[in-house]
């Protein structure tokens, strides 16, 4: 399948959001400082042994496109500062590309492919910065998974052109910080380098990727309504 690339304003669009995304998280970045003189009590970091769950989605180029890569990470949090686990990404909504299919022969066909992306990985975390307010880590990931290139026949049949396996490394910086115990704007950013050794692999997957999200923290939450029942139900 020949697939025509066409770079033009999306990339411009791209490296203008990362350019102001870059000063944004250098000054989140400059702000512990500030936060510590104003709250001068620094939460020392639990010891004791937790379950993690989070949604974690990035945007970044793919395929010189600007791709959203959506994902959930489970594991534990331990000895304070670390933390370890398993996620799951994937490419959403896939790239989707026009191109012919048999070409040259008289089963030549013009199509509308899908480009799909995911991958399994395993994490680790140092939290270098914790208190009241605000929170800084370092994830590195290590990931598996595959691209394909898909798209469906004249019988409603899902084709698959071509499968390439991918491994991978990612290295970030997130933080977040609190304005409620339950509620939180989170950002970090970071880089996604292939494993692959394979040169049209690197130049499509490899890139920076950029965090800015809400944050919902659910052991608030779960104990404002269920503590606050058990305590009503008492005599």
């Amino acid at each position: 399948m020949k697939v025509c690339k066409n770079k033009g304003n999306i990339l411009s669009l791209f490296e203008m959001r990362w350019k102001y995304l870059a000063g944004f998280c250098c000054l989140l970045c400059s702000l512990p400082a500030l936060g510590q003189a104003v709250d001068s009590v620094v939460t020392k970091p639990s010891l004791k042994t937790k379950l993690i769950l989070h949604f974690d989605s990035r945007r970044s180029v793919v395929l010189d496109r600007n791709s959203k890569i959506t994902g959930i990470r489970a594991g534990l949090q331990f000895a304070g500062r670390w933390r370890s686990g398993l996620g799951t990404y994937f490419l959403r909504p896939p790239i989707r590309i026009t191109g012919v299919v048999n070409a040259g022969t008289e089963e030549a066909d013009t199509v509308t492919a899908e480009i799909k992306f995911s991958y399994l990985s395993v994490f680790a975390e140092y939290v270098w910065l914790q208190n009241r307010k605000w929170e800084f880590s370092v994830p590195l990931t290590f990931g598996v998974g595959s691209t394909r290139l898909q798209y469906v026949a004249d019988q409603g049949k899902l084709t698959t052109l071509k499968r390439i396996p991918i491994s991978l490394v990612e290295l970030s910086v997130n933080g977040h910080y609190k304005f409620f115990s339950w509620l939180g704007l989170g950002a970090g950013f970071g880089y996604r380098k292939t494993l692959t050794g394979r040169p049209i692999i690197e130049q499509a997957f490899d890139a920076p990727f950029y965090i800015i999200k809400i944050k919902i923290f659910l052991g608030p939450v779960y104990d404002a309504i269920f503590k606050k029942e058990k305590v009503s139900e008492e005599p």
